[in-house]
């Protein structure tokens, strides 16, 4: 909740804010509702980009009930957050995603192992709307490999603050890929922006253990 609440604050460019008052709490219920809305519109751009995100060996990171876009799919998804519901457990990866020299690390009470060492089949990791790079370090590496693929995207309103930060984010990330395998598009419709990259590799280097 609280990192979803920093993506409204910076979406609003709000700084300074009671954020126990009921005016603001129904405020910011409401554009959790509105942002739902437009990111099952994102997966429609990212399906007709042709990304692949739906399957179990696909796994989100970075986010929680409140902001996860795939739910309702098979991909896996790791989290810290412990409350989300609608969700097999054989899905749910508790934890939270660090890559370091290219390697998908996952880190869980204080306690770092490889990811690959876990009994998960993955090849491509996805997240969307990251509120700093520091959210998504490393990223690049993993699609630079070449032993895995990425989706990274954000989406929202026009008016929003945050939006052209958010660009600027994906475009520093778009140029740090030295694997030219990927396809990045923007589109803007009905008051609304989508932009995302991702590989297209359908083969990799090697075969996740």
């Amino acid at each position: 909740m609280r990192e979803v609440m920093e993506q409204y604050l910076l979406t609003m460019g709000i700084k300074n804010v009671n954020e126990l008052s009921d005016e603001f709490l129904s405020e910011f219920y409401e554009w959790i509702i509105e942002y739902k809305k437009i990111g099952d519109e994102y997966l429609e751009f990212l399906n007709y980009l042709d990304f692949n995100y739906e399957d179990s060996r696909c796994v989100e990171f970075g986010k929680g009930k409140f902001d996860s876009l795939v739910i309702p799919f098979k991909t896996k998804i790791i989290t810290k957050d412990k409350s989300i519901k609608g969700v097999n457990q054989d899905r749910i990866i508790n934890g939270s995603l660090k890559v370091c020299y290219s390697e998908p690390l996952l880190i869980e009470d204080n306690k770092v192992d490889i990811l690959s060492n876990k009994v998960f089949d993955i090849h491509t990791f996805i997240t969307q709307n990251p509120t700093s790079v520091n959210k998504i370090l490393g990223l690049e590496d993993l699609h630079n490999s070449g032993f895995y693929n990425i989706i990274l995207g954000i989406y929202g309103n026009n008016n929003d603050k945050n939006k052209n930060d958010k660009i600027n984010l994906l475009k520093k990330i778009k140029e740090r890929l030295n694997d030219l395998d990927y396809k990045d598009e923007y589109a803007s419709f009905n008051g609304n922006y989508y932009y995302a990259i991702g590989s297209l590799r359908k083969r990799l280097y090697k075969n996740n253990k």
